[in-house]
């Protein structure tokens, strides 16, 4: 690119426009969704888009059948660069300590790559643009995992038949 007659930089069209930026990820580009499926938890691939029903449906994990109230009784969630966030239902509700233990915190923590430090929230809330809050903090993962150790320890030994 040379100067012009008033010694200003030239524009040369087609060769000196900048290339276009990448067009910014959506919410559930950059998200990464799971789901505790039976106890098991179940990471969704990197960069899936899909919405936690439409993933659910892909896997079998509910039918047409009684598609509302399967999708209810999943807890499910997801991890982004705020953090670890765990609800239920359509409505996101943040009462899912019921279904964490200990192992399912670290398989969590080790499907999403988070460390002990992320931050974890129960519920959830729809946040500005298209992203979601947290509703409920509950410390980190290394402090939920001290709670659920100890509520776990003081339950005592299961007992089955």
């Amino acid at each position: 690119m040379g100067l012009n007659h008033r010694g200003k930089p030239r524009f040369k069209p087609g060769r000196d426009v900048a290339a276009p930026a990448a067009p910014a990820k959506s919410f559930n580009e950059r998200r990464r969704m799971f789901a505790i499926v039976d106890g098991a938890v179940r990471v969704a691939p990197e960069g899936d888009a899909r919405y936690h029903r439409s993933w659910f449906r892909d896997e079998g994990w509910i039918t047409s059948g009684d598609e509302a109230r399967e999708f209810e009784r999943i807890a499910r969630g997801f991890a982004d660069d705020r953090g670890l966030f765990v609800y239920k239902g359509q409505d996101f509700t943040p009462y899912v300590w019921n279904d964490l233990n200990a192992a399912v915190v670290a398989a969590l923590a080790e499907g999403l790559g988070l460390g002990g430090t992320a931050k974890v929230w129960f519920g959830a809330v729809p946040g500005g643009g298209d992203s979601l809050s947290g509703q409920v903090y509950a410390g980190t993962i290394d402090d939920v995992l001290e709670q659920l150790a100890f509520r776990e320890a003081a339950a005592g030994p299961s007992v089955t038949p």
